[in-house]
């Protein structure tokens, strides 16, 4: 639809409010009260899920994003012993084309390597590499070297400009604890262009 270029001393007719207000304002609803008989191209702010959606003439799509999901999956158990915090499990370099909103989400389970063993373990982000942003430690105790602990975490944060982002998942065995197994280990990235 064009854009109208008001004279002093218009008169805004109901036509004028429907073509080019209405239809030319961001709604804001939630996920479950879009609205519903409007035109293509009409645009939505979820205030429930903080999306802005976009109606492209038979279904709602989030407006001008990519989604990109990133994935590592360990194919074995890896055993780290005491005292060796900081030492990487997954390390990821994500390049955006633009403005981006990153979000990590890892999950791995933690077991003592010998039975009777105390275990004193964490998962941690850093984000970029070197910083750490988020650490979720074990609930800490012995083990039977069978019972498993699981730890998981999440992040999100949001790249201004294009460019390389990196993070790094690390692990943490406390110098009190014995040789601690990560097994189970997952870890997906989802990448929304803005």
């Amino acid at each position: 639809m064009p854009r109208k270029t008001w004279a002093n001393g218009d008169i805004l007719s109901a036509a004028d409010m429907n073509t080019y207000v209405r239809d030319q304002t961001v709604i804001t609803c939630t996920s479950t009260t879009r609205p519903t008989g409007i035109p293509t191209g009409t645009l939505i702010y979820e205030t429930n899920t903080g999306a802005v959606m976009k109606y492209n003439g038979t279904s709602w799509v989030m407006f001008n994003a990519t989604l990109t999901r990133f994935t590592y999956d360990f194919a074995a158990d890896v055993t780290k012993a005491s005292g060796t915090s900081g030492t990487y499990l997954d390390s990821s370099a994500i390049v955006t084309t633009g403005p981006s909103i990153i979000e990590v989400f890892a999950t791995c389970s933690v077991r003592a390597a010998t039975a009777g063993q105390a275990i004193y373990a964490s998962l941690g982000l850093e984000v970029p590499s070197g910083t750490s942003v988020r650490t979720v430690p074990s609930e800490g105790g012995t083990s039977d070297g069978n019972s498993i602990q699981k730890l998981s975490l999440y992040f999100k944060w949001y790249a201004s400009s294009a460019g390389t982002q990196t993070y790094k998942l690390t692990q943490g065995v406390g110098g009190a604890s014995g040789s601690v197994v990560f097994s189970r280990f997952q870890s997906d990235a989802w990448v929304t262009r803005s």
